[in-house]
This record gives structure tokens, sequence and C-alpha cells, in this order.
């Protein structure tokens, strides 16, 4: 992964305050929620913005295909967001957060790949079966679609934070694909 300095900054922290800094992180992720009440744009007008906005160029990642989209779905055994798929269709850079939805299948940062690494961790660190990461892991930090939450009639799935070092997995932070886009992009500007 390729990460630019100045927007990037790595922390070392002590194993004995761990602990500390978890229970933080969570107490963030609950306060963001309260405080998550951005105007959510559609999926095309989100795309057009995240390419002007997006910074560096890490991760390149193919433009879905039907093909590919067929093969992650059967993978998964799950529908993905139709919102996902048009903002990766739509997005030139889609690939420098997000996880691959293209014919790249060797690529590690292709969703297949980076799920298949997360379920091949040891159990402390495996990602619960009930979720699907979407984006690439910075940081070991993802979004997921929490499998459980399917709306069938807006095709979409609530979407929880997923760390391996943070205990708490039931905090929804985002309604659907587009909130979470919507949200990003948001903290991004301020």
């Amino acid at each position: 992964m390729c990460l630019d300095g100045a927007n990037h900054t790595e922390w070392w922290i002590p194993c004995e305050d761990l602990e500390a800094l978890n229970a933080n992180i969570v107490s963030m992720l609950q306060n963001l929620k309260q405080r998550n009440k951005v105007q959510v744009m559609d999926t095309l007008t989100l795309a057009k913005y995240y390419d002007e906005n997006c910074g560096v160029i890490c991760n390149t990642a193919q433009k879905p295909s039907q093909d590919s989209i067929l093969k992650i779905e059967q993978h998964f055994n799950i529908t993905l967001p139709k919102s996902l798929i048009a903002f990766a269709q739509a997005s030139q850079h889609y690939g420098n957060w997000l996880a691959s939805l293209g014919d790249d299948y060797d690529s590690y940062t292709h969703i297949i790949r980076v799920n298949s690494y997360l379920r091949r961790c040891r159990k402390s660190r495996r990602i619960p079966s009930n979720l699907i990461a979407f984006t690439v892991g910075y940081d070991e930090d993802y979004e997921c679609f929490d499998l459980e939450t399917y709306d069938s009639n807006t095709n979409e799935y609530k979407i929880l934070y997923w760390s391996p070092d943070v205990d708490n997995t039931d905090i929804v932070l985002y309604e659907n694909f587009n909130h979470y886009m919507s949200s990003l992009l948001t903290l991004w500007q301020n």
C-alpha cells in the first residue's frame, strides 16, 4: 500500500496502552455516529466529487464488469449494493480507498482477496462472518457491510467499522453506501 506522508501519521503505541486507546477509538466512533448527520449525495455526484478530492493515487482498481460482479456475489453469496457498483463504475480512482470490484482478482486490494485474508487470520484477529470489508483497510481499519442488515427494498446494507484491535463491532456508523461516502468526503474536507 502507498500512503501520502503529508496526510498520514504512524503511531507506535506501547502494549500497556492499547486497551485505553481502543476504548478511545470506540468512544470516538460513537460520537461520530451521533454527529454523522450529513447531506447524502447521489452516487454520480459522489464519484465526481471523490475523484476531484481524493488526493494521491496509490491503488488502482479495474472497473467492475458484469462478470466480476457476478463472481464476487457468488463468492460471498450476497448482492452487492447497486450504489457501490455505480460508484466504482463512475469513479476513476475508487481503488484509492475502496477494494477492487474489477477483474483484477490477483490484486491484494480486490474485495475477494481482502476478505479471504481477513478470514484466514488467527481467530482473535479474524473478521466476523457477518461482515464483508469493502475498503482497502489502511492501518487495519475497515468499513464493512453487515450482512445481517440487508434491505431488499433498497439493496443496501448498514455499514460498520471493524478493526482486529477493537472489540466493539456493533456500532452502525452509516445507513448505506452513499451515506458512508458522503460522510467520508465531508470529513476529508474538514
